[in-house]
């Protein structure tokens, strides 16, 4: 596959934004295909910002190495999260990524899906390339999910800082009509996941939960805690 090809094909379709290339260079070793893409730009976002892959430098989001740092927003989420390392997501804050311990030298490494409500890990494409032509050259103009469609649809456009979070979460309501869903900072609404899950996993079966209650934690941070019927 030709990468510059393959971008300028892109191009063509409505919601589509291309990274200019940097210099920089990301500390990690990614499969070849991956450093390749990067190399042409420096991360992109298609289907008006509901796909996207991080860059190096940030200018269009999140830097890959801002996004993996634990405390920017993992730290929510446990220690199972620190074996990937997220290089991308689609609206709802599921991410793309791949297990550390498959990456090296360059060589080819499947790529997982992370759900964006419960970090459980899916190994959903055998290789970057496969990924990068499943999940964004044909999401480009018509996602499988037609969940994210419907967003998009009711939504709108997404920054390249912005997710989608469910008011209220969907692990306590389990209603997806984008209806109830807002616009939020993606830092924000990856935490808010982390801490509605890792509360609700601590809860006995027949637990009532009432609602939720935003708070600041000790380090300044804005965190979401569970009401719960004592």
């Amino acid at each position: 596959m030709d990468i510059g090809l393959t971008l300028k094909s892109l191009q063509r379709c409505k919601g589509v934004k291309l990274c200019p290339k940097t210099i920089g260079q990301f500390g990690q070793s990614l499969p070849d295909f991956h450093q390749q893409l990067l190399s042409e730009c420096d991360g992109l976002s298609v289907y008006h910002g509901y796909l996207r892959i991080l860059g190096v430098s940030g200018a269009c989001g999140h830097s890959l190495k801002e996004w993996n740092d634990r405390e920017f927003w993992k730290f929510a989420w446990g220690e199972g999260v620190d074996d990937f390392l997220c290089f991308g997501m689609n609206a709802f804050g599921d991410q793309f990524a791949y297990n550390l311990s498959d990456l090296g030298a360059g060589q080819a490494a499947p790529v997982f899906v992370l759900d964006g409500m419960t970090m459980e890990p899916e190994v959903a494409y055998g290789c970057f390339s496969e990924f990068f032509i499943r999940e964004i050259v044909e999401g480009a103009s018509n996602p499988y999910d037609s969940v994210l469609r419907d967003a998009r649809d009711y939504i709108g456009p997404l920054s390249g800082k912005e997710l989608l979070a469910y008011a209220p979460p969907l692990l306590l309501s389990g209603d997806e009509d984008p209806q109830f869903c807002v616009k939020l900072e993606a830092r924000t609404v990856m935490v808010a996941n982390g801490d509605v899950f890792t509360q609700v996993e601590q809860l006995p079966e027949d637990a009532e939960i009432l609602g939720v209650t935003p708070y600041i934690d000790n380090s300044g941070r804005g965190r979401l805690g569970l009401d719960v019927l004592s």
